[in-house]
């Protein structure tokens, strides 16, 4: 989490994260906010994937394609 601020009675966080760990981020906090929260999402950078990673990340792509 970088930092959070409010936005008269919401709050807006910003975070950095993986691509692949935000799969059904969206959905879960709708899910839990009774659909009052929005999400937005940007590419920030591309980085190396780690070793080990990279085959599990093409396995799970691969299933739910």
């Amino acid at each position: 989490v970088l930092g959070m601020e409010a936005r008269g009675p919401a709050r807006c966080v910003s975070a950095r994260v993986p691509m692949a760990r935000l799969f059904g981020y969206v959905t879960s906090l709708r899910g839990r906010t009774q659909g009052r929260a929005q999400a937005s999402m940007r590419l920030g950078t591309y980085e190396p994937v780690v070793e080990g990673a990279s085959a599990s990340s093409v396995s799970n792509a691969g299933a739910r394609a």
